[in-house]
């Protein structure tokens, strides 16, 4: 494609994440157009509509009424249900469209590896949106470990508590809180995390460079294990050894109080639950979205019809939801390194934290800080502490630190840590809007690589370790038995 020409974008699914990404189409109207807009709820459409302005011939209800239009079309985002990205991400590389896919990539590993084939066959630009890797945090970290300052990575210990807000508005009340409607949490909520960690250990190389028609298929299981806590193995189609266990313990009917209501408008104890639904979304106005606001007066009367009839309304002991809210995982890659990972959907507070042990020193990445230490007191001064596209710092006492200007905008470093130490601070950065700006990296590495011809930082084929990685994790838990 000519690099003058703008694209022109349809985006299947019109929810939060495709609202995000669209911010680059309306920023660069010159690179890239809308031309479609396709999802099931007429509520979004209208909503589209508004927005947009386009011809109502623009908007569909289904993806086989838009891709059977004469809406021409060069690319599509398809941002929909985790259960549907596989369906409509293989009818839109049959049609030979550039595609940009949300996570996660499937439901199984043999649907995984059948888009990346599909991908390739058509010769299509396909990227998976892990945000993760456009992330500049994640992306210092990437580039921290990759430098060699501390040498070859030994262990890696990741921990991500979802938050309970977040945690009981989508995996408990919401719509990913049962498995075989959406996925299971470790897999809609982790499968980034696995393959940022991959990605950090350079292991996403063993299997992404790999042919893909000799890696084998074998699916993670469909039906999940609803509830209770459940443990297993998995090796050997992956290359690696997994294990996993998770439970259902806290967001569950044997862990309600004795007072506790099917409904929170309606529970005598609501003043004082930390899960309570009207101090959630009517007192503090938050995670509201995506009510339903059809036939409804205005935002007070859209909460108050949801706190009593809709999903949000109900008691988080007392819903439906099967997903686990607390899981482990652990990988043992082939020279070794060993990672660990905890799915914390029970705490009450939120992020990521990560620690890494090298060879010569350690890593800490917490609440938007990364710290490092090396071992060693006068660390060998030629070692790069970052990647050619940061400038080398100076040197202090023989230890290798990074100045403040050659950070991103907003990073800071403490030099009053203790030598060999150093902490670069990207907590306002972490605080920008858009994932500080990785939603319109990953738009904006999409459409450079259609008009270029270039390759994206993150295709299918990227993707993929990662993403049998997580399905490997599910197996496991789900398995209850030893691996391959």
């Amino acid at each position: 494609m000519k690099p003058d020409i703008r694209i022109r974008l349809c985006v299947i699914g019109f929810g939060n994440r495709t609202r995000k990404y669209l911010k680059y189409v309306e920023s660069h109207p010159d690179e890239v157009e809308l031309c479609a807009v396709v999802d099931t709820d007429p509520l979004r459409l209208a909503e589209a509509m508004s927005m947009y302005g386009m011809d109502h011939s623009r908007y569909f209800v289904s993806v086989d009424d838009f891709l059977a239009s004469d809406v021409p079309a060069d690319a599509v985002l398809v941002a929909t249900s985790d259960k549907s990205h596989y369906s409509i991400a293989l009818k839109v590389l049959e049609k030979g469209m550039h595609l940009l896919l949300e996570k996660p990539m499937a439901r199984t590993s043999s649907q995984c590896i059948e888009l990346v084939s599909k991908a390739e066959q058509a010769g299509v630009v396909a990227g998976l949106c892990y945000i993760m890797r456009y992330h500049p945090y994640y992306r210092r970290i990437k580039e921290i470990a990759a430098s060699g300052e501390l040498g070859r990575i030994v262990s890696i210990s990741h921990r991500e508590v979802v938050g309970i807000d977040r945690m009981t508005h989508t995996f408990v009340r919401g719509n990913w809180s049962r498995e075989e409607e959406s996925s299971p949490v470790f897999i809609s909520k982790c499968c980034h995390d696995v393959d940022f960690l991959l990605w950090l250990t350079g292991d996403a190389r063993n299997i992404g460079g790999a042919d893909i028609s000799a890696m084998p298929g074998t699916p993670a299981p469909e039906v999940p294990h609803a509830g209770g806590s459940t443990s297993g193995a998995a090796s050997g189609v992956y290359g690696y050894e997994v294990l996993s266990s998770g439970s259902l313990s806290r967001y569950c009917p044997s862990s309600a109080p004795s007072e506790a209501a099917a409904r929170c408008i309606d529970c005598p104890i609501e003043r004082h639950c930390r899960y309570s639904a009207v101090d959630l979304y009517l007192r503090r106005r938050e995670w509201i979205g995506n009510f339903p606001i059809s036939g409804a007066a205005d935002e007070e009367e859209v909460i108050a019809r949801e706190l009593r009839d809709g999903r949000y309304g109900r008691c988080v002991y007392h819903c439906d939801n099967d997903v686990m809210d607390y899981q482990e995982a652990s990988f043992t890659l082939p020279d070794g390194v060993r990672i660990d990972m905890v799915l914390d959907g029970i705490s009450d507070s939120d992020g990521r934290e990560t620690h890494i042990r090298f060879e010569k020193g350690y890593l800490t990445a917490m609440n938007g800080r990364i710290i490092v230490h090396s071992d060693s007191p006068v660390p060998d001064s030629s070692a790069a502490c970052g990647s050619p596209s940061m400038a080398q710092g100076s040197t202090v006492s023989g230890a290798p630190y990074f100045t403040e200007a050659s950070l991103p905008g907003g990073c800071s470093i403490d030099a009053n840590l203790p030598l060999p130490c150093r902490e670069e601070d990207y907590r306002e950065v972490c605080s920008r809007p858009l994932h500080a700006g990785a939603d319109i990296a990953i738009m904006e590495d999409f459409c450079h690589a259609i008009r270029t011809g270039s390759r994206m930082q993150c295709t299918l084929q990227d993707a993929l370790p990662g993403s049998l990685a997580a399905l490997a994790v599910e197996e496991s838990r789900i398995k209850g038995g030893s691996g391959r």
